[in-house]
């Protein structure tokens, strides 16, 4: 019974490990889309300040064309003066310059804010560039050291599940069964060691006339609150 006992313990590690590699096999794909979508979101932000500086500088040289047609239109109103008949058109002349003065002076204003924004803008765009390909070399790593470790952890899993097929071999066909049901009824370990007379898994007392049966350990013997295949574990420890 003790080398029974031993090869579900073995059994039940074994299975224990290849689940946690499972798991982390399960999280890799989690791990390189967090990777993707935090990439993705640089380079949006990105392009966003991108557009915006395009917009920046179409917005200039609408500026730029107006200033233009307003320049045009005071020089030709400045060149009717000369042509003027009596001085109500004088007046209204030169107080249509002077407004064309004071509205060019204003696009001019708005042409300097907007170029200081723009040389702002671009500065912030290129330490934004720098520090996007930064990061994109180092998801680029991030991604090379994931699919390592994916490439490890399913050679582990390999040949843990190999090393489970070779122990499943030496093991009682219906002791097997038992295990099987035992971790249906429980959702989770089926074997479970007992320390100072206490199940490790529902961390209950087990009866005294039990805890002296397995520490003949010439049985094979259950919890008797949570149904799982007890055994002794410093019996197994001093064999």
């Amino acid at each position: 019974m003790r080398e029974k006992i031993e090869i579900l313990v073995k059994v039940q590690s074994i299975e224990t490990e290849m689940d946690a590699v499972r798991n982390n096999l399960g999280q890799i794909p989690e791990r390189l889309e967090a990777l993707e979508a935090k990439l993705s979101s640089s380079e949006e932000a990105l392009a966003k300040q991108t557009a915006q500086l395009d917009e920046l500088k179409k917005t200039y040289r609408s500026y730029e064309s107006e200033l233009q047609m307003s320049l045009t239109r005071a020089k030709r109103n400045q060149e009717k003066l000369s042509a003027v008949k009596n001085n109500k058109e004088y007046q209204a002349l030169l107080r249509g310059i002077d407004d064309l003065k004071a509205k060019n002076n204003q696009i001019e204003d708005e042409m300097l804010a907007c170029l200081g924004r723009t040389e702002e803008m671009e500065a912030d765009i290129t330490a934004q560039q720098d520090a996007f390909l930064l990061e994109k070399k180092q998801i680029a790593r991030e991604k090379a050291l994931i699919r390592k470790e994916e490439k490890a952890e399913k050679a582990a899993l390999s040949r843990l599940e190999t090393d489970c097929q070779s122990v499943f071999e030496r093991t009682d066909p219906d002791l097997l069964k038992t295990v099987t049901r035992i971790k249906k009824l429980v959702g989770g370990n089926a074997i479970a060691s007992v320390t100072d007379g206490i199940c490790s898994e529902c961390n209950l007392n087990i009866p005294p006339q039990l805890y002296n049966d397995l520490q003949r350990l010439d049985s094979l013997n259950f919890c008797p609150h949570c149904q799982r295949i007890v055994y002794w574990d410093k019996a197994l420890a001093e064999a």
